[in-house]
């Protein structure tokens, strides 16, 4: 069951959607996939600008060559 299964919502006296109650576990676990997309776009955009890295494919066939 995902946290919209679980979600209640509040309407306006016409029926649209005005806002919504969620259990704290669900409230939690979206606030949880929040951060961690916030985190890989960071690591993205770091990536993105980093200068003078070697690719982990590079570095590891620069080791099989040297063993």
């Amino acid at each position: 069951m995902s946290a919209v299964d679980k979600a209640t919502y509040i309407v306006d006296s016409e029926g649209h959607r005005t806002a919504v109650v969620l259990p704290i576990e669900a409230f939690e676990a979206i606030i949880s996939e929040l951060e961690d997309l916030r985190d890989a776009q960071y690591v993205d955009k770091v990536e993105a600008s980093a200068e003078g890295f070697v690719s982990l494919d590079d570095l590891r066939q620069v080791l099989r060559k040297a063993s």
